[in-house]
């Protein structure tokens, strides 16, 4: 990825600069580390990269998002949500229904500028990227926002506590576009054409760049609609965890009616 990544480096700082309300995750430097024999050959080396923090508030973030569009293994296990550092997953969204209601010129900038953004990952053959959105609910009166540096831009998305503000004031969404070095090549090709045998050949995350970023929009457009009530991928939860679910309701219910039908009284001997 580090081959890829300088490759494409130029493009990048050029977006960023073009598009200062751009999504992406900024990369804030690109770094080698040698280990093993002090020299240049031999030496063992790990590349890595520092990248600006989407989550960097002061409130709590009580529910996040990993959301690429697809649909294929795309969910969480009931037992695993409760856990507020699990990132939830797209179908998890549409099981709970939950939009990113923004005003209508945030709106405006968030459809437009994650067009922009995710069709300049498909022209660098870039899949896999995600939307990563971090929700906090807004409980009692928010304190006064803090002032930006002197001379720096702050985009849209990141104006209100590091966020941005829902339309009806309940929540902050905290969001950008984080795996994009991810690129689409032979090995993923391969990816493609054997998970298409077993599974949904649309709904598995890996695809041609272009599809995957038609669906990766088509999908975004949904929780950012208004008009949208009740937001559809793919074939929905799988029926197989549905029937889960249900059958450990009524396990649940029936555990407690039992334990309600003996409760000892006065009457009853011990």
């Amino acid at each position: 990825e580090h081959r890829f990544f300088r490759k494409i480096l130029a493009k990048y700082y050029s977006h960023i600069v073009t598009n200062p309300d751009t999504l992406l995750v900024r990369f804030l430097g690109a770094h080698q580390i040698r280990f093993g024999r002090h020299s240049k050959f031999g030496s063992k080396r790990i590349y890595f990269v520092v990248m600006g923090n989407l989550f960097d508030t002061p409130f709590k973030i009580e529910r996040r998002f990993d959301l690429k569009g697809s649909w294929a293994g795309r969910f969480t296990p009931d037992a695993k949500r409760g856990d507020i550092t699990c990132a939830l997953k797209d179908l998890d969204v549409v099981d709970l229904n939950q939009h990113i209601r923004l005003s209508a010129e945030n709106r405006r900038l968030f459809d437009t500028q994650l067009e922009r953004d995710s069709q300049f990952l498909a022209s660098c053959g870039i899949i896999d990227y995600s939307l990563l959105l971090g929700i906090h609910t807004v409980a009692g009166e928010l304190p006064p926002a803090q002032p930006p540096a002197y001379g720096r831009y702050v985009p849209f998305w990141q104006r209100d506590w590091g966020g941005v503000l829902s339309e009806d004031k309940t929540q902050i969404y905290f969001m950008g576009v984080i795996d994009i070095l991810i690129r689409f090549n032979a090995r993923k090709l391969g990816e493609l054409a054997i998970k298409s045998v077993y599974d949904d050949r649309k709904g598995v995350s890996v695809q041609f760049p272009q599809n995957y970023q038609k669906r990766f929009m088509a999908f975004m457009l949904q929780l950012s609609d208004p008009e949208v009530k009740e937001i559809k991928l793919g074939h929905g939860v799988p029926k197989k965890y549905l029937k889960q679910r249900e059958q450990r309701a009524l396990e649940e219910k029936e555990s407690r009616e039992s334990k309600v039908q003996h409760v000892p009284t006065m009457d009853t001997p011990q």
